[in-house]
């Protein structure tokens, strides 16, 4: 993790930054590193299963991935 990241969530008309999308859920800041996040090369896809990127959801009628994260301890 770099920081600074940002994702327009599907359902938005804008970017917003993960700080504030985790601030939003109650997501504490020493949990955060711990929820995966899914690149193509330098493009943000998905944070964990709880946001995807609007460009990347599949629409409908369309053929596409469902993330499921199992937490192994």
């Amino acid at each position: 993790r770099r920081g600074g990241g940002r994702i327009r969530p599907a359902g938005s008309q804008q970017q917003r930054p993960l700080k504030h999308l985790f601030q939003q859920v109650g997501i504490p800041p020493w949990q955060r590193p711990r929820i995966p996040l899914l690149f193509d090369g330098d493009r943000l896809l998905a944070v964990g299963a709880q946001w995807i990127s609007a460009e990347h959801q599949a629409g409908e009628n369309e053929i596409g991935w469902l993330l499921e994260l199992a937490w192994l301890d």
